[in-house]
């Protein structure tokens, strides 16, 4: 999460729900992200929480275990929250800057998964490409996924293609001479420089909010669409 606290880095009509899952949390004693105790109107009941860490038998590379589980978690459980299409479709292998794609209206969705919460920044692609895409607007959406040590989601939220201008866009030092990419140059997303409106809680401290509520946080975001990316900065 970014900022001091969960509730910093969500929408504010979320805030409040997030507030009352722990009051119930503290009360049930129900702790476990995928324990469906909840009992009110507005979360995803549906969703699992639980990633499934098998997929990755095999992999030894921390970074490559990590990006299987979780492509393989949002393949089976995440949707498009711009369109009525349920399903997302997997990128083809070595695609670059996005790995999913709505089958319906076609949005392109990039994840980024950490079992850290990601503070005020994450790092990205390429400089020279993330600059490109922005300006002419084909950069995808981008899912942040917090998962804990047992492997369960505890936090993901949608910034949407249109919140990501240059203004967030950190340069990175390029790499040294004696890196096997030597010279490249690599950048940050500072997820500090987007507002709360632009992102979108979809799993909120281990609660799945529901798809109609999402959707429709996504469509109050919408006339940010039709700024230009160079007015936006």
């Amino acid at each position: 999460m970014v900022g001091s606290s969960p509730e910093a880095s969500i929408a504010p009509r979320f805030q409040s729900r997030l507030r009352r899952a722990r009051d119930f949390r503290e009360t049930t004693g129900a702790n476990c992200p995928y324990q469906w105790e909840w009992p009110r109107a507005g979360f995803n009941l549906t969703m699992n929480l639980a990633m499934d860490i098998r997929q990755a038998e095999g992999f030894k590379n921390k970074a490559q275990i990590v990006r299987v589980v979780s492509e393989g978690w949002a393949k089976n459980n995440l949707y498009c929250p711009a369109c009525a299409s349920d399903t997302l479709t997997s990128a083809p292998n070595n695609t670059k800057v996005f790995d999913f794609i709505c089958p319906r209206c076609v949005k392109r969705f990039q994840l980024k998964s950490s079992r850290r919460p990601s503070g005020d920044r994450i790092p990205d692609a390429g400089y020279d490409a993330m600059m490109g895409a922005i300006s002419t607007n084909n950069n995808p959406n981008l899912f942040v996924l917090h998962y804990s040590g047992d492997w369960a989601v505890r936090s993901l939220y949608l910034i949407p293609s249109f919140f990501l201008s240059e203004s967030v866009i950190q340069r990175r030092n390029p790499l040294a001479p004696t890196a096997r990419r030597a010279g490249w140059v690599g950048c940050n997303i500072l997820l500090s420089n987007i507002p709360s409106a632009g992102r979108i809680g979809i799993v909120i401290d281990g609660q799945a909010v529901e798809k109609a509520e999402v959707r429709q946080e996504y469509l109050r975001t919408r006339p940010f669409a039709a700024i230009k990316a160079a007015v936006r900065g």
